[in-house]
């Protein structure tokens, strides 16, 4: 083992350490800062895709909802940054504490980061400028809106108007996914069809209902062809909610 493997003092500064800067591989907390390497970014730039209609981003396979720039902006620094960030060695327990906005929000939008962590034990704080740029798509749920596709339908029958009313508005309000699914609602002389973008939540909203309901309630699940796409055959999910006596 050569006499490197023992060094004890700072390369570039020669100092042996203190309580408050560590040397961890022959680099002192100081330098580490100083020469730009407590940590490195495999990318400056942080490209993700934004729908231009609802404001949802894309991350990983995920598509969030945001509201408007400002707030997906944040979401980009506190889910994706973190991922793009190489620590080095000696540094541990790094977490994003905060960032600001160093020109007007936008498309693209330069940003600085906090950041606070611990080298050889000692804590430390750093920051990073980052460029958070979005790319304007439209989401799968705006396209299948625009387009009025959707994958299940929940028909609701035989229950009085007024308090059905309530109730879906209710159900609806109190769940946010409800409101990223729902495609659609359409009031039929004997009750509403409520539009979802995936067949999950069309599922979850009939159970709720009927839990609401106090379960005098049947459900009713069947399939009906909605037509092809990219070669292969697409069913629609038909969820029947009605009174128990019918």
């Amino acid at each position: 083992m050569g006499m490197c493997s023992f060094l004890k003092f700072c390369i570039y500064c020669g100092t042996e350490g203190s309580d408050d800067n560590p040397v961890v591989g022959s680099v002192c907390l100081s330098c580490r800062i100083r020469r730009g390497d407590i940590l490195s970014l495999k990318e400056r730039e942080l490209q993700v895709e934004m729908c231009k209609s609802c404001y949802s981003i894309r991350v990983g396979y995920r598509w969030l909802t945001t509201g408007g720039l400002e707030d997906a902006a944040k979401e980009v620094i506190y889910r994706v940054l973190p991922e793009k960030i190489v620590p080095s060695n000696g540094v541990t327990s790094l977490e994003i504490v905060g960032f600001e906005f160093l020109t007007e929000v936008s498309w693209r939008t330069l940003v600085r980061t906090y950041l606070k962590g611990k080298y050889g034990g000692v804590e430390f704080k750093y920051s990073i400028d980052v460029v958070v740029s979005f790319k304007p798509v439209k989401c799968p749920r705006c396209i299948m809106a625009n387009s009025r596709e959707y994958e299940a339908v929940v028909q609701i029958r035989s229950i009085k108007r007024p308090r059905l009313e309530k109730l879906v508005g209710s159900i609806v309000e109190r769940d946010k996914r409800y409101v990223e699914s729902l495609v659609d609602i359409v009031v039929q002389s004997n009750g509403i069809d409520l539009y979802f973008y995936d067949k999950g939540t069309a599922r979850m909203f009939a159970r709720t209902l009927a839990r609401k309901l106090g379960g005098r309630v049947k459900i009713k699940e069947n399939y009906e062809v909605a037509g092809m796409r990219s070669g292969v055959q697409r069913a629609r999910l038909v969820i029947s909610v009605r009174p128990s006596r019918f």
